[in-house]
């Protein structure tokens, strides 16, 4: 009733919920019946409704008058849970491509290995005498690995436990531990030409390459 009205009383709306409860009454009650439906009965529950309406906010007294003022919107807590979810999901996405861009940066970095290491390959066969004075051992490292950097002069500290799972260095001066994927960085082979980029990754892909990656096919020429 105060929804249909916009603005009413308490006595209005009381007196038609009043009237319509006493029709539908007066059409089940047969003559001499006491009704179905008390009046003062009626007036304290509608007054009971009211005062619970106005105590969630939904209408408004203003001395006699009641307004009302809408159902409770949870729009806002809504809008705040879309945003916590689409942050967390940009997050996601964030660190996704970035995992990504590493893959494709070590894709690329393993390819121009594989290049390198065919390439000293064919000029080792050249160098049969420097070949044969190496073992083959001495000649390969195996991936991963990483490397430690410190000063000639630092006395180093290495205990290794009995079954070989754990190393320990102890340093007497700053070191520097880098990667294989660093030494590798470090070397230049993570970079590509755009057109070694096409053949390498689908078309789907290349939007994702860093440009860390690409390296500009002017001018350069393997170093290798």
């Amino acid at each position: 009733k105060v929804e249909e009205k916009g603005q009413t009383t308490y006595n209005e709306v009381a007196d038609e919920l009043v009237a319509e409860f006493l029709s539908v009454g007066n059409q089940h009650t047969k003559p001499g019946e006491k009704p179905a439906f008390d009046e003062k009965n009626i007036r304290r529950r509608v007054y009971d409704a009211l005062n619970v309406l106005m105590a969630m906010d939904i209408i408004s007294k203003e001395k006699k008058d009641i307004r009302w003022k809408g159902l409770p919107s949870n729009a806002q807590h809504d809008l705040e849970g879309l945003e916590r979810d689409k942050a967390r999901l940009e997050r996601n996405i964030k660190k996704k491509r970035e995992q990504l861009e590493q893959i494709i940066e070590q894709q690329v970095t393993y390819m121009n290995l594989v290049k390198r290491n065919q390439a000293r390959e064919v000029d080792g066969q050249e160098k049969t005498q420097y070949v044969d004075s190496i073992s083959e051992g001495d000649t390969k490292i195996a991936l991963p690995f990483i490397v430690i950097n410190t000063h000639h002069e630092t006395y180093i500290q290495c205990e290794m436990t009995e079954d070989r799972a754990e190393v320990k260095f102890r340093f007497s001066a700053p070191f520097e531990i880098n990667d294989d994927n660093e030494i590798l960085k470090r070397l230049g082979l993570h970079q590509a030409d755009d057109e070694t980029l096409q053949r390498l990754f689908p078309q789907k892909l290349l939007d994702y390459v860093p440009a860390s990656v690409r390296k500009s096919s002017e001018g350069t020429h393997e170093s290798w």
